[in-house]
């Protein structure tokens, strides 16, 4: 289950990273009125795929760079949400 940061954001659980297993990662989801915005992805999410979908799903997924796209790979097919990365301008 996603924990509320703050009302209207929310993190997933915390992962480590496989290249600094000493720092940890997490997913946020923004519920948005024009769509939620999942920033980053971590290899867990798909365990959190009901929590999202009770949130109202993801309709636009950010991601900090190329190679994070296969951590997010599985929200991106599950919730078809719209990729976007750090070069990239979010409009929506």
């Amino acid at each position: 289950m996603m924990q509320t940061v703050i009302p209207g954001l929310y993190a997933s659980a915390a992962e480590a990273l496989r290249f600094a297993p000493e720092f940890d990662i997490r997913a946020f989801l923004l519920v948005r009125k024009q769509g939620n915005l999942l920033v980053y992805g971590v290899g867990a999410l798909p365990s959190e795929d009901r929590s999202i979908k009770e949130l109202g799903g993801i309709s636009r997924h950010y991601l900090s760079h190329g190679a994070s796209r296969a951590r997010g790979a599985a929200a991106i097919q599950t919730f078809s949400s719209k990729c976007s990365r750090s070069q990239e301008l979010i409009t929506r």
